[in-house]
């Protein structure tokens, strides 16, 4: 009996140790694959650069009804005075303008970048034709734009608009002449 027993504490000191192996060499892998995911390729150490996410402020969307004119023309001249200013200091804005007809839908996504204090605007025009889904889109970039007494316009958006030119109506004339 004892001769088993001397087995038994060694058989388990047997498996204790290989245990014990299997650990102390996961632990290593562990610690080497953590030691070269931290290097860079020409060995030094990895520094993450900081990134400054420019923030882009949202002017709001302006819906139009079919016959051209906003659904709501307080929220379409907030909308266009934030834009609006968004551009006169060179300030990342979007708003997006959605004209609907009665089979047909035109949504415009107007964006201001500043790239190193240059500022673009960019128009990405999407259409659809009922029950069609709107189609990609077909980016433009554009001139300049101006607040007028009608809302705001936005010129030399390349071949797109009246010439290039798109007018975001937020006043509505009832006026007749």
């Amino acid at each position: 009996m004892k001769l088993v027993t001397q087995h038994l504490r060694k058989y388990a000191m047997a498996r204790l140790f290989s245990v014990l192996s299997v650990a102390i060499v996961a632990i290593f892998i562990s610690v080497a694959l953590i030691a070269c995911g931290s290097s860079t390729a020409s060995g030094g150490s990895a520094t993450p650069t900081p990134t400054t996410q420019a923030q882009t402020q949202n002017c709001g969307t302006i819906q139009t009804t079919p016959r051209g004119m906003p659904s709501n023309e307080t929220t379409a001249q907030q909308s266009e005075h934030c834009f609006a200013l968004a551009f006169q200091q060179c300030h990342n804005a979007i708003l997006v303008y959605s004209l609907h007809g009665l089979d047909t839908s035109v949504v415009r996504t107007f964006t201001i970048e500043n790239h190193n204090g240059q500022c673009t605007i960019l128009d990405a025009m999407q259409h659809s034709i009922a029950p069609a889904p709107l189609s990609p889109a077909k980016t433009f970039q554009c001139s300049t734009m101006a607040m007028h007494v009608d809302g705001l316009h936005i010129t030399g958006c390349g071949q797109d608009g009246d010439n290039g030119s798109i007018v975001i109506l937020s006043h509505v004339n009832t006026s007749v002449h």
